[in-house]
């Protein structure tokens, strides 16, 4: 993304909100640079007690989402984001305590797409490429 700051020579402030709905602020930016902002692909979660392990496992069958929770029982939401920023298909997961296996059904149309997790407890992105 390109933009102008006109006659100024810096920015007070930039912020970015990535379709994951996380944020980065940037403050006292310089004019007249390239600044890369990359999205933290694993959120912790809003309560510190609410463990989680996840991993995306892709086979021949597609992916597989494991997630390991070590607290509560929660339903998630799958959301697959194109690079447009466009979601474009969404599932719902429903975890226990103990570990939780999933196979993906993502959108059918190959490209690069973000896996946005969310729960009331939880919010985890990851990039997926389809197909690979």
């Amino acid at each position: 993304m390109h933009f102008g700051l006109g006659t100024n020579t810096a920015a007070d402030s930039i912020i970015v909100i990535f379709p994951s709905e996380s944020e980065t602020i940037l403050t006292n930016i310089s004019a007249d640079q390239v600044i890369t902002v990359v999205e933290d692909v694993l959120t912790n979660s809003s309560s510190p007690s609410a463990q989680r392990k996840v991993d995306l496992i892709k086979s021949n069958y597609g992916y597989t989402l494991n997630i390991a929770s070590t607290e509560r029982e929660e339903s998630l939401s799958l959301d697959y984001i194109d690079v447009a920023g466009r979601l474009v298909k969404t599932e719902q997961v429903f975890i226990k305590q103990g570990n939780n296996q999933h196979l993906l059904t993502p959108p059918q149309t190959k490209g690069i797409y973000l896996l946005s997790i969310r729960g009331k407890y939880f919010k985890w992105t990851e990039r997926i490429i389809l197909p690979e």
